[in-house]
């Protein structure tokens, strides 16, 4: 074989390597079928290296949310080489432990789980999502409602992860009706 049929030969090869599609890397390991593109793709996370670095997190207590940021926790890890700290807290002690590191100038969480009605007491710490993340797949899918629950004066300082809202609706016209009245009579005790 000549140099010049095998810088040819050569050269085909590279050409033809350059010109198929890259194989995808498998995350299916993660739960998942396939992996979606964007910003928060398993892909684009993995390409990060943080090595060396804490990510802090503070969170509800498991089951709730507190076991899938738990286990996020752990595939951002791997991914990334981070180490991420999780502190569990029960929804009734979420607020105040959230809100006084904040107050008395402390720097102690990098990522809040917490009531996204709680925005008017947060909004003041919080730095706003940035554009690259509202404008990512997963946020394709949520309505303008949540989307708009993430906002304070019109600026994102939410990142919603779910859509848990939950309200009561009073009427004060049940009240009077024969109906309501009889099935918010007392009971007798149990004996």
């Amino acid at each position: 074989m000549t140099l010049k049929t095998l810088l040819l030969t050569a050269s085909t090869l590279a050409l033809a390597a350059a010109a198929a599609p890259a194989m995808a890397a498998d995350y299916s390991r993660f739960g998942i079928p396939a992996d979606l593109p964007g910003t928060c793709s398993y892909e684009a996370i993995d390409a990060k290296d943080y090595s060396g670095r804490t990510l802090n997190i503070i969170t509800h207590a498991v089951p709730v949310i507190g076991e899938p940021t738990a286990l996020h926790a752990k595939q951002f890890e791997e991914l990334t080489g981070a180490k991420v700290s999780v502190v569990h807290v029960p929804f009734g002690d979420l607020f105040q432990r959230i809100l006084i590191p904040f107050q008395t100038g402390q720097n102690a969480y990098d990522v809040l789980f917490y009531g996204s009605l709680w925005i008017g007491d947060l909004n003041p710490f919080l730095a706003p999502v940035p554009d690259a993340y509202r404008e990512s797949t997963g946020m394709k899918d949520v309505t303008r409602n949540y989307i708009d629950v993430a906002k304070w004066s019109d600026q994102m300082v939410q990142y919603p992860i779910d859509g848990d809202r939950h309200y009561l609706k009073y009427a004060p016209t049940c009240s009077k009706t024969r109906r309501c009245r009889r099935s918010s009579r007392k009971r007798p005790a149990a004996t």
